[in-house]
């Protein structure tokens, strides 16, 4: 049984898939050259869904502003020290507890869409196009094939694909709610190793409601078994509590820079129960170390595949035994001599 890491990006047009995957390993393993870790090989492959919503993929040698092949995103490039201004941590972060609270207890006090939620889905739709196609529509490049159905069947390939391997799933911002809602809906079909979610809004109070909206509904059609359910526990005065995926098999590490405003509401350990595994989201929090032309982007994921807290738990995979061989390690270290 090999092991392999599996990556799905985030929002917006993408570079071409192979340039892409190219950019997010190499990342990963300037990662491990920043932070001392021993060179390993080990095998990337990444979910693509950009071409669903856009014609044609962003061009990196083309530098005309007003194409839409202009490449936007920026590229990746390695990091190199500087010195740029940084802001306490510590009063970001009671602002954002601040933040978090008030919109909990604005969207998650009862179990069915209201009003404001639905003029939170219209500023959606203009500010994060690709978010609002995967909730309400068709791909935007492909007329009449549901996004939600396609974005979730591209991993789940993936998943058959390498079903024999150990996996490793980086998920970052939009891709990190494809991958939990397609993860949600194998079931126990399929296993993921490790979750790792970066830059993740899932603890959006409306992205939390449309996915216990969801998950209700599968229940109540007998799709969810009653070991893992969505829990609604607005008569204990409470917020809505997600389960956390059957299919996750060992680790849920979720990863966000304070500055990353996608990942405003970063404290997922709270909003999901745990799996029948005792597997929950554990949150770390990095610094985001991707600066281009002199501005620091901590939403990038290139800064991210590079942390040190991502690469101590990529190299805590790629290097770790199988449990049956560390079992028979263990068996042979215990057993006395003679």
């Amino acid at each position: 049984m090999g092991k392999v890491i599996i990556g799905i990006h985030g929002l917006n047009n993408k570079p071409p898939q192979e340039l892409l995957e190219k950019w997010w390993k190499e990342a990963l393993c300037e990662g491990f050259r920043l932070h001392k870790y021993k060179s390993k090989k080990f095998k990337f492959d990444l979910v693509y869904w950009a071409d669903l919503n856009y014609e044609t993929p962003q061009d990196p040698n083309n530098w005309d502003h007003n194409n839409p092949e202009y490449l936007s995103s920026t590229p990746y490039i390695p990091h190199e020290e500087t010195d740029f201004n940084k802001i306490k941590n510590q009063l970001k972060e009671g602002i954002r507890k601040t933040i978090e609270t008030g919109l909990d207890f604005i969207f998650l006090r009862d179990g069915e869409l209201s009003g404001l939620d639905k003029i939170v889905d219209i500023a959606m739709g203009k500010k994060f196009s690709d978010l609002h196609v995967y909730y309400t529509s068709d791909c935007a490049a492909r007329p009449g094939v549901n996004a939600k159905k396609e974005f979730r069947q591209r991993l789940t390939e993936k998943l058959k694909k390498y079903k024999r391997h150990q996996i490793m799933l980086i998920a970052h911002s939009m891709g990190s709610i494809i991958a939990y809602d397609t993860l949600m809906e194998i079931g126990k079909k399929y296993k993921v190793d490790y979750l790792v979610t970066i830059g993740s809004p899932l603890g959006w109070p409306v992205i939390i409601k449309k996915t216990f909206l969801e998950l209700k509904e599968k229940r109540a059609n007998d799709k969810i078994s009653s070991d893992n359910e969505p829990r609604d526990d607005k008569h204990e005065d409470q917020e809505i509590i997600l389960p956390t995926p059957e299919a996750i098999g060992k680790k849920w590490y979720n990863i966000a820079d304070i500055d990353d405003k996608i990942a405003l509401i970063c404290n997922l350990e709270k909003k999901f129960a745990p799996s029948t595994k005792n597997i929950r989201p554990l949150d770390i929090a990095v610094k985001n170390n991707y600066i281009y032309d002199g501005k620091s982007y901590p939403h990038k994921i290139y800064g991210y595949l590079r942390s040190r807290e991502l690469s101590q738990i990529t190299y805590e995979f790629i290097t770790s035994k199988p449990a049956w061989l560390q079992k028979l390690i263990d068996f042979f270290i215990r057993k006395p001599k003679g």
